[in-house]
């Protein structure tokens, strides 16, 4: 960090300089007059000491100046007099802190740096943090595909995003990225600034509920000790709620959420006040939620309540024209996530793709390209990288018809790519190691670890 010293007494900016500078490498400079502080405020100090008793300008005033410059500088204030009032009108005005010159100061000093310190690494950690959350799910690069029903889903999107009063439906089978999307619909909308949170409401009883969502007042109900405190209600305030498996909802909660949902009004167990609901609610659900209203087994009014801005999310099945945009999307953010060379997809790993349902959709296809890129030990990915496992079965080799040749050149290479060592691998297999070298030269690849 950049440290500016601003102290009239020559002997005392001495001493604040090597207590600074034993604290770390920082760059500090030190000025003995406002003007010559003001003349270099442009090299972009992060903190300023400055003494209030200087000769030619009040303290008053250069901080007025640092702040009108650059609100982000911490100013320390630094003065002769114990003045509780000066402090907090100037604490007000937007110092970091305020010590006054005691046998303590230079310990204060010490301490008031490192908190600073602290907290401008936290900003940075928090804005970095925010970038990657503003990039993950911008609405330019959520929504890859060019399918009809994937634009239908970017119409739907930008419309959630646009009125973020109304809540919202997502229906999908597992896999199709209702979490992802109920996420981009947070974050690209006025609600980004508040929390998200999410709850899977599956196996929840109603007292259960209760406490999660609407929070704990008294401590004690019916001799069991709860714990107090808000809910997810007061919790997503200014922010989204996210619902998960909405259908597996407990009946009796049912119509007591619709009409807070409704009145947007709750009150937590035990409590005497009432509390405005102040978030969007998204929901999911992977069943027909209107058949299953029909059935009587869920509640017409919560469905009607929940169902403000309905989604459907198509599975992979539904959008097979996609799965090539969507394979070179993951394998392109796998490849740069883990400082791999960029990898391309073979004519035999497209039609590979082509040919496989994808049972477990989207969240599926990440997996196989994914282990594809780690698999595929040169610049493309070939079709015996491509490794086909739905619902975590264990991959059988056994399950393709293939030659006893290819069969042995895949169990090699897989056992190439896991122990990265030709002499490894010829004793591991007990086989000659000019088989595996020739197994190399007809694929042109070269040895590992060359």
């Amino acid at each position: 960090m950049k440290i500016h010293i601003v102290e009239d007494d020559i002997f005392f900016a001495a001493a604040i300089e090597r207590v600074i500078k034993s604290l770390g490498d920082y760059e500090v400079s030190l000025f003995y007059n406002g003007k010559e502080f003001l003349d270099n405020i442009s090299q972009m100090p992060d903190i300023v000491t400055l003494d209030i008793g200087l000769p030619d300008y009040s303290g008053d005033h250069i901080l007025e100046e640092i702040q009108y410059f650059n609100e982000n500088i911490e100013v320390i204030v630094v003065s002769g007099m114990d003045d509780i009032k000066l402090a907090v009108d100037l604490l007000k005005k937007g110092a970091y802190d305020y010590i006054s010159k005691d046998e303590n100061i230079l310990e204060r000093l010490q301490n008031c740096i490192r908190n600073v310190e602290q907290k401008k690494s936290l900003k940075r950690e928090i804005t970095r943090l925010k970038n990657q959350i503003d990039e993950k799910y911008s609405l330019k690069s959520i929504i890859i595909g060019e399918s009809k029903a994937v634009r239908k889903v970017v119409r739907l999107l930008n419309k959630a995003v646009l009125y973020p009063l109304v809540n919202v439906l997502i229906n999908g089978q597992p896999g199709t990225g209702k979490e992802f999307i109920a996420r981009a619909i947070h974050y690209n909308s006025e609600k980004s600034a508040g929390p998200f949170n999410s709850l899977n409401v599956t196996g929840l009883s109603a007292d259960e509920l209760r406490r999660i969502l609407k929070g704990v007042e008294r401590e004690h109900e019916l001799s069991v000790v709860l714990p107090q405190g808000p809910g997810l209600f007061e919790k997503s305030e200014d922010g989204t709620l996210y619902l998960k498996e909405i259908h597996n909802l407990d009946r009796e909660f049912q119509e007591e959420l619709a009409e807070i949902i409704n009145c947007r009004r709750f009150m937590r167990q035990g409590g005497t006040k009432e509390k405005e609901l102040r978030c969007r609610i998204v929901v999911s659900t992977n069943i027909d939620l209107p058949a299953a209203v029909k059935l009587g087994e869920f509640n017409e009014k919560l469905y009607y309540r929940v169902a403000g801005l309905p989604f459907y999310l198509p599975s992979l099945k539904e959008r097979q024209k996609d799965i090539i945009s969507l394979s070179r999307y993951f394998l392109n953010r796998f490849c740069a996530a883990n400082d791999l060379d960029v990898k391309t997809l073979s004519p035999g790993a497209v039609r590979k793709l082509f040919s496989y349902p994808f049972p477990g959709n989207i969240r599926e296809l990440r997996s196989v390209i994914e282990l594809a890129a780690l698999l595929s030990s040169n610049g493309k990915v070939e079709s015996d990288n491509i490794v086909f496992h739905s619902a975590g079965e264990p991959v059988d080799i056994f399950d393709e018809e293939l030659t006893l040749k290819e069969y042995n050149k895949r169990i090699i290479f897989h056992y190439l790519n896991k122990y990265d060592n030709v002499f490894k691998v010829a004793e591991k297999l007990d086989i000659g190691k000019s088989t595996i070298y020739n197994y190399l030269k007809e694929e042109g690849r070269k040895e590992p670890g060359m």
